[in-house]
């Protein structure tokens, strides 16, 4: 009896064995590819992955991968972790690739073990993909003598220079970028297949520094100027806007004033600064019934025989006394400008004053005016005014004369000239 047990017992033993054998082969299959998934694409580095299908009802832990490039075989690839039946997972080749510019690429991908053991249907183990990275030109960059030159433009849709790796906003899209500040140019350039194409090098740059330097404020009232230096770091043959080859100009019109230039490597110069010149109030006064009325809203000082009355600052005044009047005005920008005069005289006569025939020059100056008669010379007293109507200097004109100005403060000054009935005026621009 027992000689008939053991054969039996056996035969379940190894029927088993086979049993479990079968429950733990399974079967993956490499379904489609994760990256690349174009089949045209840029040049640069990719991951390369796969989908891998639990095609059995047992669990899959871990897949062993072969593949190949172009027919070169790559590192054997193992994955661990959980697949259940019936789920697909991305399982990750190659965490970057270098796909080559103008390549053709045959990727091919086999399973070469599930769980340590062969694959139950090898018919579905292998996937492949055909891709092709586009033809991308390496943009060549060089220093011209002037300039970052990119070569062959042509080839590109669109380049954007950067200095320093950060991306410079003040760049055009062009070959050619003359950058005003030190630093290390790059360029990347865009093709028309819009793949990214980074320049072959980076160029340190140390361009010449110019510019216009004002020796005071580039904003202020009619009568005045201000000087406009240029100067550069290398030899700079150039022309202002005004036809100066001077260093210095003195600017005293509203407007733009440049210079264009060149360099001894004949490499483009050019520079323009702005110039705001606010014009003087008009002011004319006029006797109405023994008030004198001016035609200014503003803020004014009004004067008798040149000396500034005190208080009387409104747009009228009813004179007091015999004399000369006339006033100044201020407006928002401080720009003071003077009326016409009145010869009153009491109980309220006005005579116009008729302007005397004399200049002073030079104007701007600097240290010294003269003082010429234009007609017959005449006896009269000179009196200067600075901006907020104080008198800095007086004496009696004869006859023609220099007079000293160098204790005067850069500004702008009103020379009222009085005496026999007459007066004039004129405004004096003093330099340091």
């Amino acid at each position: 009896m027992k000689k008939k047990l053991l054969p039996v017992l056996v035969s379940l033993i190894l029927s088993f064995t086979v049993i479990q054998t079968r429950a733990q082969q399974v079967d993956a299959i490499v379904s489609t590819f994760v990256s690349p998934v174009d089949s045209f694409f840029c040049p640069t580095q990719y991951p390369v992955s796969i989908n891998i299908y639990n095609n059995s009802f047992d669990d899959i832990t871990e897949v062993v991968l072969d593949w190949s490039v172009n027919g070169v075989a790559q590192s054997a690839v193992t994955w661990t972790g959980l697949i259940t039946a019936g789920v697909e997972v991305p399982v990750e080749i190659s965490p970057l690739f270098d796909f080559q510019s103008g390549t053709n690429y045959l990727i091919e991908v086999t399973i070469q073990s599930v769980n340590t053991q062969p694959d139950l249907d090898p018919s579905n183990d292998y996937n492949f993909e055909n891709i092709f990275a586009y033809q991308v030109d390496v943009p060549f960059i060089y220093w011209n003598g002037c300039a970052v030159s990119c070569t062959d433009f042509s080839n590109y849709l669109s380049v954007q220079w950067y200095k320093d790796g950060v991306l410079d906003p003040n760049a055009p899209n062009a070959a050619d970028y003359s950058p005003s500040l030190p630093g290390l140019y790059t360029l990347i350039a865009l093709t028309y297949d819009s793949c990214d194409a980074p320049a072959d090098t980076a160029i340190q740059v140390n361009p010449p520094t110019h510019g216009i330097t004002p020796l005071g404020l580039t904003t202020f009232c009619d009568g005045d100027s201000v000087g406009l230096v240029f100067s550069a770091s290398v030899q700079v043959f150039y022309t202002w806007n005004t036809g100066s080859n001077d260093d210095t100009i003195y600017a005293s019109a509203d407007g733009w004033y440049g210079v264009n230039g060149l360099t001894a490597q004949s490499c483009p110069i050019i520079d323009s600064i702005h110039v705001t010149v606010h014009p003087l109030p008009v002011v004319t006064i006029t006797d109405m019934n023994d008030t004198l009325v001016s035609t200014y809203s503003g803020l004014h000082q009004w004067y008798l025989n040149g000396v500034a009355i005190g208080g009387a600052h409104d747009s009228t005044y009813v004179p007091t006394g015999s004399g000369i009047y006339y006033c100044t005005a201020i407006d928002v920008y401080g720009c003071v400008g003077t009326s016409n005069s009145i010869n009153w005289i009491f109980p309220g006569i006005s005579i116009p004053v008729v302007s005397a025939s004399v200049m002073i020059y030079p104007n701007p100056a600097k240290d010294v005016i003269n003082i010429r008669f234009e007609s017959a010379k005449e006896n009269l007293v000179l009196r200067i005014f600075d901006a907020v109507g104080r008198i800095v200097h007086q004496e009696e004109i004869t006859e023609d004369k220099s007079i000293d100005i160098s204790m005067l403060s850069e500004g702008v000054y009103q020379c009222v000239f009085t005496g026999e009935g007459k007066m004039a005026s004129q405004k004096l621009v003093k330099t340091d």
